[in-house]
């Protein structure tokens, strides 16, 4: 019986090598596996989870072993979604989404080529193994993560996975673990509030200083801070995090968990926790690192985004990834609503993950540097719409700031907001008004054009695009804001 790696191994995570030849050595070890497989009762085993860095597989769901060399999905019809375990992830147990019927083109151990049908379990199985031959985790794909042996607040015991950044952590009680949090934004109340409930142990909450606000200029208290004292957190609110070193220290944390936290944590705060600090990011990491990701995903036009937790290092969004979960990005999503819907999301990934540092079963995938994209801090530049870009990269810009700070165009030296707009197709001059309809405003764009729909002038209120054109008097052929020409 051959070792299963389990999950923290980084074995897992590395691709296996394509097999050249079917001999006696690639015999040896598929025999060598179904006799693990069968042992431990499970109905499928991948090379990688045994050490042998070879694509083969060995599948038997109470119909006959199935031998895979090279195996490849060619064909895949439907989806459902289904529970499923493994034997590298003792203990959990996953809600994933796979096809219902797939066809997988093959090699036996003796290198013939065969073909394998699959519908329901083995049809599940298939795509398992074949993701473990890729690096790739059940709970990488999960959508709800259960723990079905874990007894009232008492992790089930895992030994000898890898845990925080200093190697193995045995598994506690997930009552026992001791949670800071820093986080300072909306988008971190929800994940404060999954934590603060009754399973969790909280012992401390970290924000940025109150900052003044609005006009007249009050001192207004973070939301993550409102959210902790309503509760009866303790809260520091240092101007550099650094500064409080020492009172963390004395908080003896097991995890540190951030969530738009707003500053960087340095070496000294990373090496407390004993398991380690994570991030919550609401980006499908590593597109999108940097402290903008919702907007920027919007305005690039991505067709879905998501949340991921991951460890924090000492580089931008760049450590091992934990966790992710995706979702669509909608065709009428603004920021607000994304920011809303990812800050749900991320909740219930904390809470997962958490759960998972506990039991000391904890996923780490490296992140590829290739795929890397950046998303920094919006300025000034990124609020003004400029008539001579694609009418669809100005429609995305709209979206994508509302309703927070809002895209403009000056129009007779003043601010005018664009709320909401839609595409069209008519052509002319860039910032042009090509009509005045009911209440909207046809705009032409560098490509295309934009209809106008929500628009704010200045500091007043919202109102139709009509209503400012019949205003201000504006009729087709005038310019909305500059001229090309700069007039």
């Amino acid at each position: 019986m051959i070792e299963i790696r389990q999950v923290g191994d980084p074995e897992l995570r590395r691709p296996a090598v394509p097999v050249r030849r079917a001999g006696r050595a690639v015999r040896d070890d598929l025999d060598c596996m179904a006799a693990t497989m069968a042992a431990v009762g499970g109905v499928g085993l991948a090379g990688t989870q045994v050490g042998v860095n070879r694509r083969v597989a060995v599948i038997d769901i109470g119909e006959g072993r199935i031998d895979l060399v090279n195996p490849e999905i060619v064909r895949s019809e439907g989806a459902a979604a289904a529970w499923e375990g493994c034997l590298s992830v003792p203990g959990v147990m996953g809600r994933v989404t796979r096809a219902e019927r797939v066809t997988v083109r093959a090699r036996d151990g003796k290198g013939r080529t065969i073909w394998v049908e699959g519908e329901g379990l083995l049809a599940r199985a298939l795509q398992h193994e074949i993701d473990h031959l890729d690096g790739i985790l059940f709970i990488d794909r999960a959508e709800e993560l259960e723990y079905p042996d874990e007894p009232e607040g008492v992790m089930a015991a895992t030994p000898g996975h890898r845990g925080g950044p200093g190697g193995p952590t045995p598994p506690v009680p997930l009552r026992a673990m001791r949670i800071v949090f820093m986080g300072t934004a909306a988008f971190a109340v929800p994940a404060l509030t999954a934590l603060a409930e009754a399973a969790y142990n909280v012992i401390g909450v970290v924000s940025q200083p109150d900052r003044p606000a609005g006009r007249g200029g009050q001192l207004r208290a973070p939301p993550v801070k409102l959210a902790a004292t309503g509760r009866g957190l303790a809260v520091l609110q240092p101007g550099k995090v650094g500064e409080i070193g020492d009172e963390l220290a004395r908080w003896r944390p097991d995890l540190v968990v951030t969530a738009a936290f707003g500053q960087f944590l340095p070496r000294r705060i990373l090496d407390l926790p004993t398991r380690g600090c994570v991030n919550l990011h609401a980006s499908l990491l590593p597109r999108h690192r940097g402290a903008a990701p919702i907007q920027r995903a919007l305005m690039a036009g991505d067709a879905v985004t998501g949340v991921s937790l991951h460890y924090i290092d000492e580089g931008i969004d760049s450590g091992d990834i934990l966790l992710r979960r995706q979702v669509a990005i909608g065709p009428d999503d603004t920021g607000g609503a994304l920011h809303d819907r990812l800050a749900d999301l991320g909740a219930g990934l904390v809470e997962e993950g958490v759960r998972l540092i506990a039991r000391g079963v904890v996923p780490r995938l490296t992140q590829d540097e290739s795929k890397a994209t950046r998303a920094p801090r919006l300025g000034p530049e990124d609020e003004r719409l400029g008539w001579q870009r694609p009418g669809v990269e100005l429609e995305r810009q709209i979206r994508a700031l509302s309703p927070a700070p809002g895209a403009h165009v000056l129009h007779e030296g003043r601010r005018l907001k664009v709320w909401r707009a839609t595409l069209g197709q008519d052509a002319g001059p860039p910032g042009q008004i090509l009509a005045v309809e009911g209440e909207t405003i046809r705009v032409a764009t560098g490509e295309g054009s934009l209809i106008l729909q929500v628009v704010q002038p200045g500091s007043g209120r919202t109102m139709t695009a009509g209503a400012f054109a019949r205003g201000r008097r504006l009729r087709p052929g005038m310019f909305l804001g500059l001229r090309p020409d700069g007039m």
